[in-house]
């Protein structure tokens, strides 16, 4: 028997309405009309099989049972501590069943999630197995080609129970924090800021990665209500929707965007180090992010010899409102990049248009012919967190 159909099974269906009755009497003193709880039961497990991520994910029954038992609690807890009385209507059209379903089925990232939280816990697992041996017979070994098959129920929801305290026994997991800047980049030959490519120094196969927010420039919230992360690994590509958080009142600073879905665990699931990240914008287009490598085209003495004032070329408008001069204020700093390739910080003490005047102590007017420029504020910033497969979430 597979392990979908051992799921629907009546056996592994009356395993967990008894699990699910006494864990609510126990540890929530919540009794409920079995008749009801036997719908709900009858509605998650439908739920859960009709989700093609998560079966296709999940390859034991301890945790498709897992799953059940805590969606059954998290269903009849919240509408307890709500006071809603659990009316469950009686299906009697296919429109009807639709909309029941929607009140108990899992999100496929919530449900992978979970299946990824059980995955850590495989010690517990193997030890779970062995209450298993213990309490079957030879004769019961025979019969069954998988010990997952035995059709003890008092045993089978002490495996249930057991993982169900597993799951809720949280300890703290030592996350690392990675933050990767779009200044970072070679902007000279990548001028496109909504482009990174990268190699992620992290060891991915004993790792967790998970995004943790943007810091993105103020302007992008002015044309889109959310955002998507696109990021690709040159054989898998995942994307990761965004929204604002925080805003600043600073003139320059930078907006904090959230996952959409901040609650649920969202690991970035990819196998090679080797990155390609980019932004889509609500309309699912490119993400206008503008551009840098601003070329100065005109450099003018200024009142000293650490003062010089530069013109950069406005002939084509679409191209300088890319610059995104406008995120820039007095005493900023601006990237420098001189025609001999070295890099230097210059600040700003004047704007005028596309007129910029620089102060600086180390860098005199031959630095500043065939150069070419970075706008700092107008860069971002992608946190990830990550943390060892071995912690036990």
């Amino acid at each position: 028997m597979g392990v979908i159909d051992l799921f629907k099974s009546n056996i592994n269906k009356d395993t967990i309405i008894n699990a699910s009755e006494k864990m609510l009497s126990h540890k929530y003193n919540i009794n409920i009309e079995k008749e009801k709880l036997i719908i709900i039961v009858n509605m998650i497990i439908s739920s859960i099989c009709a989700d093609a991520i998560l079966i296709k994910n999940v390859v034991k029954i301890i945790e498709l049972n897992t799953i059940a038992l805590t969606k059954v609690k998290d269903y009849i807890v919240n509408n307890s501590e709500k006071k809603i009385n659990i009316e469950i209507p009686t299906i009697e059209n296919e429109n009807e069943s639709t909309k029941i379903e929607d009140i108990v089925k899992y999100n496929s990232e919530e449900l992978l999630s979970k299946v990824l939280s059980l995955e850590e816990k495989r010690n517990a697992t193997s030890s779970l197995s062995s209450i298993q041996y213990n309490n079957t017979t030879q004769d019961d070994i025979a019969k069954s080609s998988n010990i997952e098959d035995i059709k003890d129920n008092s045993n089978t929801y002490m495996i249930v129970e057991k993982m169900y305290d597993i799951m809720n026994t949280k300890k703290k997991v030592n996350k690392k924090t990675l933050i990767i800047n779009s200044y970072n980049r070679d902007w000279i030959n990548n001028h496109n800021r909504n482009k990174l490519s990268f190699s992620i120094n992290i060891d991915l196969t004993k790792n967790y990665i998970e995004p943790s927010k943007l810091l993105l420039s103020k302007n992008i919230k002015r044309k889109n209500p959310y955002i998507t992360m696109v990021i690709n690994d040159g054989i898998q590509t995942q994307k990761i929707n965004f929204i604002l958080s925080n805003t600043t009142s600073l003139e320059g600073g930078w907006d904090t965007w959230v996952m959409i879905n901040e609650k649920a665990q969202n690991l970035i699931n990819l196998n090679v180090k080797n990155w390609n990240i980019s932004f889509l914008d609500f309309r699912n287009k490119e993400l206008d992010m503008g551009r840098d490598d601003i070329k100065i085209c005109e450099i003018y003495d200024g009142k000293n010899e650490n003062n010089f004032r530069i013109k950069i070329d406005n002939d084509d408008e679409m191209l300088f409102d890319s610059y995104n001069i406008d995120l820039l204020n007095k005493y900023d700093n601006m990237l420098l990049k001189t025609y001999d390739n070295e890099f230097s910080n210059v600040k700003i003490s004047n704007i005028d248009n596309n007129y910029l005047t620089f102060e600086t102590t180390n860098l005199t007017k031959k630095d500043f012919i065939r150069s070419s420029l970075l706008n700092y504020n107008a860069q971002y910033c992608i946190i990830l967190s990550y943390y060892s497969k071995n912690n036990n979430l």
